[in-house]
């Protein structure tokens, strides 16, 4: 800059042998995979890495209970959509929220989701029905709502605040095992 405040123009390229201060620098470090996690081939496998079949069993467990007891509020013609769930039945149900958001539908009705005509998809038919993902949803359960409500009571006394804090741990050790956090 002159004096004046004009820039100053020159045709010459300045001479680059200044070191570029340090606070310069932009230093990045990305998330990756680690060990094992780099075997994975399907998308399936990397969700076994980090939710394990103990953690749905968990899941499981807890649901039906829950099912239990909401079912005693049903009539007699509508227990048969009062079943109590399975393993797999809760992996399918996990895969229908996976491939919702895979379509991008997360905001779509269920009912289109699960329509016959052309707009509905034939994956979210053919795995489960709407009724039956409907009761899946009112009914999920990550923890043992007996537990819960005395938690509730206990709360000054207890670090956990969370009533599925166990499974939350669980999971985020096995996301630092498996991802390398960004420096």
């Amino acid at each position: 800059m002159e004096r004046d405040g004009t820039p100053e123009w020159s045709t010459v390229v300045p001479t680059k042998n200044k070191r570029t201060h340090s606070c310069n620098i932009i230093r990045t470090h990305l998330p990756c995979v680690r060990r094992e996690s780099k075997n994975c081939k399907s998308p399936i496998d990397c969700f076994q890495l980090i939710v394990t079949d103990d953690m749905l069993e968990t899941v499981v467990a807890n649901t039906n209970k829950y099912i239990d007891t909401v079912s005693v509020y049903y009539i007699d013609p509508d227990k048969y959509k009062v079943k109590r769930t399975t393993l797999s039945e809760i992996k399918a149900y996990t895969g229908l929220l996976y491939m919702a958001g895979v379509f991008k539908s997360n905001r779509q009705n269920l009912d289109d989701l699960w329509a016959n005509d052309e707009t509905g998809m034939e994956i979210f038919r053919s795995t489960m029905s709407l009724q039956r993902l409907k009761f899946l949803l009112q009914c999920l359960c990550f923890d043992d709502r007996t537990r819960s409500l005395a938690m509730d009571l206990m709360k000054e006394h207890h670090r956990e605040r969370a009533a599925c804090s166990h499974l939350y741990r669980e999971l985020r050790t096995k996301l630092e095992r498996r991802i390398t956090s960004p420096a």
